[in-house]
């Protein structure tokens, strides 16, 4: 029989813990380790990105002897709504005490609101992309990445859109549900303005009855 369970690592563990990021869906895996299959050991981080589907990738090391004298526990690791990442694990002090130790990586996490809240820019983040794009079909784009937003499940956005005809339809959402948000042309050449949530990080932009000319602003994240 095939076992389900894949090896990502070679080197012998007894110790794991996983936690996922709340809004990217990064999972994070905490591993201590016998760096010889033997001795003391080592902690090392791995991330596991969506949609899951490749292998976890290592991205963090600490080495008994040089970030501790003796050998590290059974830790864990959880992304902060400040961003970074905190690991808790237990570290020896000396050579006859572990204690349990924190530790804030800076670098590694992502920022997030906490409880749900609501938060607004003090002004409207624009894109050059996104002011009057032509658009006839469906586009998907990464919010983050085009407007320098946080990366958020949600964003409240302002939709400015034209076409030369009446009842051309523009819609933000996902590829499977493209209609969160949906501005619907009146009179050939008038703007028609709205204002509404779609969802994040990426979303899908696109028109039905033709084309359209669309500015797109983001006003706060979720």
């Amino acid at each position: 029989m095939t076992s389900p369970f894949v090896p990502f690592d070679t080197q012998y563990s007894a110790h794991t813990d996983v936690t996922i990021h709340p809004v990217t869906g990064v999972v994070t895996i905490t591993v201590a380790f016998h760096p010889n299959n033997r001795g003391g050991y080592n902690c090392k981080i791995w991330e596991l990105h969506p949609p899951y589907t490749g292998s976890p990738v290592f991205v963090r090391d600490w080495v008994q002897g040089q970030a501790s004298v003796g050998p590290f526990g059974h830790g864990a690791s959880v992304a902060l709504p400040t961003g970074g990442v905190l690991t808790v694990v237990p570290v020896a002090a000396d050579s006859s005490e572990v204690k349990p130790s924190i530790m804030i990586d800076a670098e590694l996490g992502t920022p997030y609101p906490l409880g749900g809240g609501i938060t607004l820019f003090d002004a409207p983040l624009i894109s050059p992309a996104w002011e009057g794009r032509a658009l006839n079909g469906g586009e998907l784009i990464n919010i983050p990445a085009v407007f320098g937003a946080p990366v958020a499940s949600s964003y409240l956005v302002r939709f400015v859109v034209q076409a030369d005809a009446a009842n051309v339809r523009v819609r933000a959402g996902t590829p499977a549900s493209p209609f969160f948000l949906t501005v619907n042309t009146q009179i050939a050449g008038v703007q028609i303005h709205a204002q509404g949530w779609i969802p994040g990080p990426e979303a899908w932009i696109s028109t039905v009855n033709g084309s359209a000319l669309i500015w797109l602003q983001v006003l706060g994240y979720s």
